[in-house]
């Protein structure tokens, strides 16, 4: 009898292992560009099964404003939201996940960054160069669950963090990073704490403007003592 019920339970986690095999795919992706805009893209593909439970986070995504099409690769079904920002400053990405979480089995299924409005920025100026650190964390470490059944679901999670830059990265933590060095790519593990790093350098218009007028003086100094020589020479001749 109790090898009839361990053979039933192998088969029953089988079958759920085929029909939560890639059970969530969501990738959400921010583009930021030079003029201070952005680009906002959260892609949610998963099993038909568990499609319905992600509606509610999509209702709410397009109270936000976001502009949801419908999805389809393969087997899995899901949607595309969009979002455009003129400032990200004044529009950032966290503030529309805020309080949002999904319902159901997907409760824990997609990453949410709670403190990237609290100063995980530093800027270092330096003479020729402005150093922008970027730096937080994606807390994942409620997507736990001691339900065997449950842990299968999370296990099976795909999640990634995508960041596109107006220039390449001069350092980064990222996992994948596109030919240009602008697109990084983060794969979030759930149940941990996934640390995002940043490092971009920009040239410092100041400092170069500072040097460029300091050495417009100098030569404008030599210049003056030179025709002063020059003149006094001349004067000595005559």
């Amino acid at each position: 009898m109790k090898r009839h019920q361990k053979g039933t339970r192998l088969i029953l986690l089988g079958l759920c292992l085929i029909l939560l095999g890639g059970c969530v795919d969501a990738d959400m992706h921010v583009t930021i560009h030079k003029d201070g805009s952005g680009i906002y893209k959260l892609q949610v593909l998963t099993n038909p099964l568990v499609e319905e439970e992600l509606n509610p986070l999509k209702e709410k995504l397009k109270e936000k404003g976001y502009q949801i099409k419908s999805l389809k690769k393969g087997e899995q079904l899901g949607w595309i939201a969009e979002k455009k920002v003129d400032n990200i400053a004044a529009e950032p990405p966290t503030e529309d996940f805020e309080n949002m979480t999904p319902q159901g089995k997907s409760a824990t299924a997609l990453p949410f960054i709670e403190d990237m409005n609290k100063g995980p920025i530093k800027v270092e100026s330096q003479l020729f160069h402005i150093l922008i650190h970027f730096k937080t964390d994606v807390d994942l470490k409620g997507m736990v669950t001691d339900d065997p059944f449950g842990q299968v679901f999370l296990d099976k999670m795909n999640l990634r963090l995508k960041m596109t830059l107006p220039i390449a990265a001069k350092d980064h933590n990222a996992d994948e990073v596109s030919e240009d060095g602008k697109t990084l790519t983060w794969n979030l593990k759930p149940g941990e704490v996934n640390p995002v790093k940043i490092d971009v350098e920009l040239p410092n218009p100041v400092g170069w403007i500072l040097v460029i007028a300091l050495v417009t003086v100098v030569l404008l100094i030599l210049f003056v003592i030179w025709m002063v020589k020059r003149s006094r020479k001349k004067k000595a001749q005559r």
